[in-house]
């Protein structure tokens, strides 16, 4: 067999492991494989086997949520014996956690919902046909697929230090010389504080402790993350979707008569209501999400600059560093939701333009008259909100950071 008959069986081969009733092709594979492939993982792709996808999220929820009750408990038993940083990433385990698991069971809940989104994409990668408009889809499949490296390679990276840093360490002389006063009696683990492990326990259990908060973290890091990258993904196809019906509305100056400008607007037509539809399937989806990753990251965020405000007025390097990171990271997770939706609303409203835009005034008055009535349907644009409160986009990202801002001007002035 040559090399190309050996690709071309690879790809083949790709194509078909993603195949399970939709018409999958390479592009397809491209665009959603990675996506399919880490919401597959984590038990809430929509076309997925149920009860699986259940045993799956059970599984996450039964790995996440003991760690998050451990800390509850050990902070009303030992309270912070360990340093700021370590007391504020056991409270970031402690809102993260619940906050992953809806990220992962939401979804599933809705898979009905969700799947209609996700069977359109597949149907729109498997029926375009012109350059142009799969131009304008590879530009937003890359952006996604982007999103999604940096966000879970960055996850990891900010795991995996954590973990080789703060490895078990003097596994003989904590087990052999409990009470020698000489030697510093500490068992670290990951995150949290390491006075909260007790060394009375045996090294085998302190062991097995320390796997466990390893391996909690790594799915944590996946679900947390992977939540937010699944939605926006699909959002930024539906943002392709948007753009290339603005742009096929320009096509209706070309056909030549009254008939064929009637049958290409009821296309348009048709597909503005499908694009709408999916708008609102995606919100439903999602705003319970957002509303609880607004009020969980608002919190680290403020928890964060108390302690980093501290930190620098007793200049704790350390600390400085972790918390600024740690405020930068939950900051960006809200600006991602705020941009894909400032960047949908504004797709959904380009149509007017695009409308406006077209040789309208030498076309038939019916004609006119529809592409009136496309336009008055988009006056009501389409908003994401957090918990049908809040609306995200841009201008409420800045109002939220200028919040934020003056947030910490009053904790400085009061710790000061």
């Amino acid at each position: 067999m040559s090399l190309c008959e050996c690709m071309e069986s690879y790809k083949r081969a790709r194509v078909r492991k993603y195949d399970d009733g939709d018409r999958w092709n390479e592009d397809t594979v491209y665009a959603l494989g990675y996506f399919r492939t880490l919401a597959s993982s984590l038990g809430f792709w929509p076309t997925n086997n149920r009860l699986l996808s259940a045993i799956k999220i059970g599984l996450i929820t039964i790995i996440e949520l003991p760690l998050a009750i451990i800390f509850i408990i050990s902070i009303l038993t030992y309270g912070n014996c360990g340093s700021l940083s370590d007391i504020v990433g056991a409270l970031s385990i402690i809102v993260s956690t619940p906050l992953a698991i809806l990220k992962v069971l939401m979804p599933w809940i809705q898979r009905d919902h969700l799947g209609i989104i996700v069977k359109s994409a597949v149907n729109d990668w498997s029926k375009v046909d012109d350059n142009s408009s799969k131009k304008i889809m590879m530009k937003y499949a890359k952006i996604g697929r982007n999103v999604l490296i940096i966000e879970l390679v960055g996850a990891y990276m900010t795991v995996i230090p954590s973990v080789i840093a703060k490895h078990p360490s003097n596994l003989n002389l904590i087990s052999e010389n409990v009470n020698d006063t000489t030697l510093p009696l500490l068992r670290n683990i990951p995150i949290g504080p390491s006075c909260w492990v007790s060394l009375e326990i045996p090294l085998y259990q302190y062991l097995i402790y320390y796997i466990y908060v390893t391996i909690h973290m790594l799915v944590l890091a996946s679900a947390y993350v992977g939540g937010d990258i699944f939605i926006f993904g699909i959002a930024m196809h539906v943002c392709g979707q948007f753009e290339n019906l603005n742009n096929n509305i320009k096509n209706i100056n070309n056909q030549n008569n009254y008939n064929q400008q009637n049958k290409f607007l009821k296309k348009i037509i048709k597909r503005h209501n499908h694009l709408i539809k999916l708008c609102n399937e995606f919100e439903l989806v999602c705003n319970v999400i957002i509303f609880f990753e607004i009020v969980a990251n608002m919190f680290i965020i403020c928890v964060s600059g108390i302690v980093l405000i501290m930190a620098i007025k007793i200049v704790d390097t350390e600390a400085i560093i972790i918390m600024t990171l740690r405020i930068f990271v939950t900051q960006f997770q809200i600006f991602m939701y705020c941009y894909i939706g400032d960047d949908l609303s504004l797709k959904s409203k380009n149509i007017q333009i695009a409308i406006y835009d077209c040789l309208w005034y030498n076309m038939d008055s019916k004609i006119i008259k529809n592409l009136k009535f496309i336009m008055m349907r988009n006056n009501y644009t389409f908003n994401l909100t957090a918990g049908k409160i809040y609306n995200m986009n841009i201008s409420n990202f800045q109002n939220l950071s200028k919040s934020i801002f003056q947030y910490f001007s009053i904790l400085r002035l009061m710790i000061e």
